[in-house]
Formats: C-alpha cells, sequence, structure tokens
C-alpha cells in the first residue's frame, strides 16, 4: 500500500545557467516525457529557468495540460509550492513566508490536468464554510491496474475533468467526508491585539499543537459510504496518513485559540472515467482538502430557527455519507432562507411513519424533562440502529397508529446518517449520567409535548447549534407554519454547557471544563484518550512530529 510519502526523484536534471529559457524548457520536456504514464514518479530540476513573466506561465501550464505537477520544494514543504506565477523580485505568487526562495522544482507525473492556483490569506472567521485555496492538497488515484490507490501532495489547485464520462458528475458516485482541526499555542508570541490581517498565520508557529478529533472514526465512515457506491474504499492507515500530511503542510491555516475557528479538512472520492454508460467508473480520484472557518450555522450563545416538514423524507442513501443526500435539500433551503414569509435556516425532515429523521446535514436532539424536572436527551433512530429500533417497538413504548403498519414498522430501516458528533455526544452524555434514550419522536410529539423543553443539531463543522423555533408545516408547499419556540432558560443553559464541554473535548482540553467536579473529569477523560490525534507544531516553522 503507497503511502503519501516524498518520492525520491527517478532523474536530476541540472540546467546550465547560460541556457535561454526556450532551450532550458526544451530540456525539461525531453527529461519528464521518462516518467510519463508512470503516476507519482518525480523528476527534480536544479537551477530552473523561473522568470517573471508569460513565458514561464505558459511552460508550467503546458506542462500541467500533459498531465504534469510543477511544484517548488522549500524547507517547511518539501513536496512544493506553487510556482506557475512568478513576482517581479524572483518568489512565488502565493501567501508563504517572504524568506522562501526555492532553486530547485520537483516535477511530478499525476496523469491528470491539475491547474495550481495560488495560497490565499486565510478568512479565519467567516461564517460557514467558504473554499479557498491553501498550500497543499492530496491526490489520490485508483485507476484499476492492480496498484491500488497512488498518493500525491500537490500545491492546491483544479482538476479537469470530461463531463459526460465522469461518473461522478453523470452518476453521483462520490461520497466525502469532513473533519476538524483545532489549534493551541503553548505560549502566544503575539498578543490577539496585535496581529494584523498581513501576518495572521505567524502566530501558528510558536511552540502548539492541534487537535484532529476521531480521526479513525472518519476514516471509517469513508471507507463504508465507497464501499455503498462500488467504490474501492481507502485503506483505513492510508486515509489518516494523508489526512495528516495535508493538515501538516497546511499548518499556517489552522486558528490557534480560537474556539469559535478551526481548520475543516474535506476528503472526496469519486467515480471518474466510465460515466458515459450507466455503470461504475473505471478509474477512481480521492482528494483531501483544506479551509479555515468560523461558525457554520450559529455560535454558542446564539439559535437557528428551522422548519419541521412532515413530508420530507431524508434519501433511501441517506445512512451513507455519499453526494446525492444533500442536493435534494438545496432548493429547499434557498427558498427557507430568501423567500419564506417564515424565514428558516435548515429543516428537519420525517420518515413515512411521521417520526424525525435528521436536519439537513446534521443530527437532531431533543432536551426532555422528567417528572422529577431532570433533563434526559432524546435523539432519533439512524442507520445501523434497526435491532434497537426493534427492541423500542416491542418493548410497547410506542403506540401503533395502525395495526398493519406494525411489522413495517418493526423491519423499517432507517435513513439518516450515523453522525460522529452524535455518537460523541451519547458517549459523553453517557459518561457525565446524563440520560440518552435512542427513539422515534413523532411529528406530533415534536410540536405539542410540553416535557421537550429544547432542540439542538450535532454535526462535524457545526459542532452543537441550539435551535430556537421550529415551524410545523405538513408538506414543502405549506408557507403557513405553526411555530413553536424552546425557550426554557434551564434548557438553554443545558446546551450551552454541553457545547462547552464538546470544544473542550474536541481541542483536547478536557482537564480545564470548569463546568464538571474531578470525578467527572476524569472520567471523561478516560472515555475521549483515544479519539485526539494530536500535531505539534515547532518554533523551527519546519518539522511537525504527530501523535496520537
Amino acid at each position: 500500500m503507497s503511502r503519501p510519502s516524498l518520492s525520491e526523484p527517478t532523474e536530476r536534471l541540472p540546467i546550465d545557467s547560460q541556457r535561454t529559457l526556450p532551450e532550458a524548457c526544451e530540456e525539461i520536456l525531453k527529461t519528464v516525457e521518462k516518467i510519463r504514464g508512470q503516476v507519482g514518479a518525480v523528476i527534480a530540476v536544479e537551477n530552473p529557468p523561473v522568470a517573471p513573466g508569460w513565458g514561464w506561465t505558459a511552460f508550467v501550464r503546458l506542462l500541467e495540460s500533459l498531465g504534469f505537477v510543477v511544484a517548488a520544494p522549500v524547507e517547511n514543504n518539501p513536496h512544493g509550492l506553487f510556482v506557475a506565477e512568478v513576482e517581479n523580485d524572483g518568489t512565488f505568487k502565493g501567501h508563504r513566508v517572504p524568506e522562501e526562495k526555492p532553486t530547485s522544482l520537483r516535477i511530478t507525473y499525476l496523469g491528470r490536468t491539475l491547474t495550481t492556483r495560488p495560497s490565499e490569506l486565510p478568512r479565519h472567521g467567516e461564517k460557514g464554510l467558504n473554499y479557498m485555496h491553501p498550500h497543499v492538497m492530496a491526490i489520490l488515484q485508483e485507476n484499476n491496474d492492480g496498484q491500488g490507490w497512488i498518493p500525491v501532495i500537490t500545491p492546491s489547485g483544479e482538476l479537469g475533468l470530461k463531463i459526460s464520462n465522469t461518473t461522478a458528475i453523470q452518476y453521483a458516485q462520490s461520497g466525502f467526508e469532513g473533519a476538524v482541526a483545532m489549534g493551541k499555542t503553548a505560549e502566544s508570541e503575539v498578543a490577539e491585539s496585535e496581529r494584523t490581517e498581513a501576518e495572521p498565520l505567524e502566530v501558528s508557529f510558536v511552540n502548539g499543537e492541534v487537535t484532529i478529533f476521531r480521526l479513525e472514526e472518519n476514516a471509517k465512515r469513508f471507507a463504508k459510504s465507497a464501499e455503498s457506491l462500488g467504490m474501492p474504499p481507502l485503506d483505513i492507515e492510508l486515509f489518516k496518513q494523508t489526512f495528516l500530511e495535508v493538515v501538516k503542510y497546511n499548518a499556517r491555516y489552522i486558528p490557534m485559540d480560537n474556539p469559535n475557528a478551526k481548520l475543516y479538512i474535506r476528503p472526496c472520492m469519486f467515480g471518474c472515467e466510465g460515466g458515459a454508460g450507466a455503470a461504475r467508473a473505471k478509474r477512481y480520484v480521492c482528494t483531501f482538502e483544506v479551509f479555515p472557518y468560523g461558525d457554520y450555522l450559529a455560535g454558542r450563545d446564539s439559535a437557528i430557527t428551522a422548519r419541521a416538514i412532515k413530508g420530507k423524507h431524508r434519501p433511501q442513501s441517506g445512512g451513507e455519507k455519499v453526494a446525492s443526500n444533500y442536493a435534494p435539500g438545496f432548493k429547499l433551503k434557498e427558498w427557507l432562507r430568501n423567500e419564506s414569509q417564515h424565514p428558516a435556516v435548515d429543516y428537519l425532515s420525517f420518515d413515512e411513519n411521521g417520526n424525525a429523521e435528521e436536519f439537513s446535514s446534521c443530527s437532531c436532539f431533543c432536551l426532555v424533562k422528567g417528572e422529577d424536572g431532570a433533563l434526559k436527551l432524546w435523539t432519533p433512530f439512524v442507520a445501523g440502529e434497526e435491532e434497537e429500533s426493534r427492541k423500542f417497538h416491542q418493548n410497547g413504548d410506542y403506540t401503533m397508529v395502525m395495526e398493519q403498519f406494525d411489522s413495517y414498522r418493526l423491519e423499517q430501516k432507517r435513513h439518516s446518517l450515523p453522525s460522529i458528533t452524535r455518537k460523541s455526544i451519547i458517549e459523553i452524555a453517557g459518561t457525565l449520567g446524563i440520560p440518552v434514550e435512542k427513539r422515534d419522536i413523532s411529528f406530533e410529539q415534536l410540536s405539542t409535548d410540553k416535557n421537550i423543553v429544547g432542540v439542538f443539531t450535532t454535526g462535524t463543522a457545526a459542532g452543537i447549534t441550539r435551535v430556537g423555533a421550529l415551524q410545523f408545516v405538513q408538506n414543502e408547499e405549506n408557507d403557513d407554519p405553526s411555530i413553536r419556540e424552546f425557550i426554557d432558560p434551564p434548557a438553554q443553559e443545558f446546551i450551552k454547557k454541553l457545547y462547552d464541554i464538546l470544544t473542550a473535548v474536541r481541542s483536547g482540553n478536557v482537564k480545564n471544563i470548569p463546568e464538571l467536579d474531578e470525578t467527572k473529569r476524569e472520567a471523561l477523560q478516560a472515555l475521549t484518550e483515544g479519539w485526539i490525534t494530536k500535531v505539534k507544531i515547532g518554533d523551527d516553522k519546519s518539522g511537525i512530529s504527530l501523535e496520537s
């Protein structure tokens, strides 16, 4: 199994400084032809003829059109940085440390057209997920030739695809993951008030660490999603190593010491050639990309309004994290936000029996007040919990509406995604002595049961988001909802505390949670011991060590 480690060059090509740009480019073209067809093979070019102007840019773009990737290795990124555009002082365009002036190139055969782009300044505070070009991305290919997945770390860029021959575009043969990294400095050398837009990332290179939450869970779910679409799954270790390599060489994009700013990592696998006919692809590509972001839906002290739509159902493939689950909700979400007489930012779907499923891209939790006044959690069943659902109904804890539906209900397949954050909340709550019940929650129950005093969503990007109000309608066309607000003060405080606990767990800071006594902190520490992967950042701005 290949690993995303640095490949040794097949050949080294020193360029005579007396050669003109056209002569040097011709020599490079002749040399790289030797590795054409060998995905991942590298030619090292010493003393390259880099110069400002269209001539050098045109040559790099020519190589890219032939399936090669050109990058400039530097001390803290041996895979290489963007080189297609050169400043007047001889440095390459893009966000980087000023003293980085590379003297060699790595030309790697990718076998696909990747148009590389200069790295951008980070935008740490932006709400939601907004794509940008960082330093590097990973591209892995499975060409059905017996070699398995071949990983290459490249400058960030855009892949060229043949539209009608790409199964991901034609038939939605595509799955993805989402994960979060959070940064923490040991001792900040730059005060928050002293940071400027021109130097937002230098603080990232004081002594500190980056924490990645439940990486192995993401790897397992990614493999499961791939298999559900007939794609070759990525080996768990290859997923983790590639993931960490991309985080490592985009370290300057990790927001430090800010619980409301994180680095989002998006692995994506999709079918390529073979899309003209309704069949599995012949070749596959997997990419790992990153970008910083701020709050996703709402912050700790705010809440969202969502539409509860009884006639809106989760797709049959909803139990996997695949592309086709999300596009059917785009138009509805846009209409709710921009055109509805009663605006909402998200919607809650229900199954054919009228039981809550999940929000458009987040799991659902209800906060319920028991007879003794204590709070407990309810959460709807998700895919893979059919046996628990069966036991729930057989125990008679559910009132059957129609007798002929009994057998269907008992065998009902669930279509909600097994959320990693939902799983974590359930385990955290159990450790802290908070009762959690997986169960069916009906449309009518959610709209009228006074014991339900709070609702919140959970997801990778959002963490925990409180729902301040639900708008209840029978179908998508109805824009005259009955509205239920969730304004119980103790419930709101409970959700905030849970938000703080999850944030502390995700940042590897369980020991300092003020809401918990020593016994509960120790129990939570023991529970989450293996959840975090740490990336150590050193003063020298170069090597980064990894530890689980």
